[in-house]
């Protein structure tokens, strides 16, 4: 058994890092089908060394929202399909029905920093305008659509390989993360500083990609971690402080106090913008207001795999799971993904932040969908499982 996990943990390894790194473009122009083609070879991987290692309680599930994505593209009265949107729900079923993360890493700080030092390369060489690393990211890394990364350039935006600031930001978040819980519990201070420079590393860029959910997800870190802090002191006196922090910002936000600093002005034009964030998603008016239009106006028939090349698809879940799969597709993922996480066996909390990091991401863009995320997420389960071995929180697998 811990042969089989051995290989299995080293093909997720070899996977996780190429989904990070394969190019989306070359010479700046996409490469439209990339991602497929990725997909195809990667769950063909997957499926053959998984075979043993089946997640009995997905597989009807997988089933089921693969029937119904077939079921709906049928019933659609769209003029388009579009191919392409069926592999991320088959890379979907297959890393969650066929990949049982529950093995282990042997070096876990050696291929974190093998891994993600190549992500602040690129990051930070964007923000100082470092030319071979903007041209790397521009001539291999476009996706989406060809005016994008274009956008993100030319703010300095750090979006690396993930070519959205909203990606970027949640990727930048989990990593952050990781990094803190591998100094927390590291037992040798050369550990502990590697994981909080790393830390300090991705927390540093987030403010940058300027967006709402990479500016609410910092606060979020910088709270967390400063009342981790401050509550070896007194636990009141760490949610004080924070509470009077938290007051004294929004004051001076108010006041028109950060309208003097280029960068403060950029911070709170992001959260008044009605074209990003969860009033860009959300707000009536928005740029998914024809998406939603639609689901009210047809009683909430999904689309399947079709497209009418005006409806917005895929900025958060009602405009990908439920546009697509329906509502009951989509719980139907959100179980798979819990059955995935718990066949990992995960410590209680972790697992279940790990399931409410997803849920949240989905209103800000649907992650599982998203090709470098989703064969990502069993390398990252391996290194969080591997830093909790070695602080001796887990026990090593039978």
């Amino acid at each position: 058994m811990q042969i089989l996990q051995r290989k299995s943990s080293l093909l997720l390894l070899i996977i996780g890092a190429a989904a990070f790194y394969l190019p989306s473009s070359i010479g700046g122009s996409i490469l439209p089908i990339a991602y497929s083609i990725y997909s195809v070879i990667f769950c063909g991987l997957l499926l053959w060394s998984g075979r043993n290692e089946v997640i009995k309680e997905n597989i009807v599930p997988a089933i089921t929202i693969l029937l119904l994505l077939g079921l709906f593209t049928a019933v659609s009265d769209m003029p388009n399909i579009t191919f392409g949107a069926i592999f991320p729900y088959l890379s979907i079923c297959t890393i969650f029905t066929f990949c049982r993360c529950a093995g282990e890493l042997g070096s876990p700080k050696l291929i974190s920093a093998l891994l993600f030092g190549p992500l602040l390369v690129l990051g930070w060489g964007t923000i100082l305008s470092f030319e071979p690393a903007t041209d790397l990211v521009n001539d291999f890394y476009q996706a989406y659509r060809d005016d994008l990364l274009e956008q993100m350039s030319w703010m300095a935006k750090p979006v690396a390989v993930f070519a959205t600031h909203s990606v970027a930001a949640f990727v930048y978040f989990a990593i952050s993360v990781l990094f803190f819980r591998m100094a927390a519990l590291s037992k040798k201070s050369a550990d502990k500083w590697f994981g909080y420079v790393m830390f300090v590393g991705f927390v540093a860029m987030m403010p940058l990609l300027l967006s709402n959910s990479a500016l609410l997800l910092f606060a979020m870190l910088v709270s967390g971690v400063g009342i981790f802090w401050l509550r070896k002191l007194n636990w009141t006196v760490a949610v004080l402080l924070s509470f009077v922090l938290i007051c004294f910002v929004l004051f001076l936000a108010t006041t028109g106090y950060f309208d003097q600093f280029e960068f403060m002005s950029e911070v709170v034009n992001v959260f008044q913008s009605k074209d990003n964030g969860l009033m860009g998603r959300f707000s009536s008016g928005s740029r998914l207001q024809g998406t939603y239009d639609y689901l009210l106006d047809n009683y909430f028939q999904p689309i399947g795999i079709t497209w009418d090349g005006v409806l917005e698809i895929g900025d958060n879940f009602i405009a990908e799971y439920i546009l697509r799969i329906s509502i009951v597709g989509y719980f139907l993922v959100l179980i798979m993904l819990w059955n995935f996480i718990k066949a990992a066996r995960l410590r209680g909390w972790s697992a279940l932040c790990i399931f409410l990091f997803f849920v949240m991401t989905d209103f800000g863009f649907p992650l599982l969908v998203t090709f470098r995320v989703v064969f990502f997420l069993p390398l990252y389960i391996l290194l969080w499982n591997s830093i909790e071995a070695g602080s001796g929180l887990r026990k090593a697998p039978c």
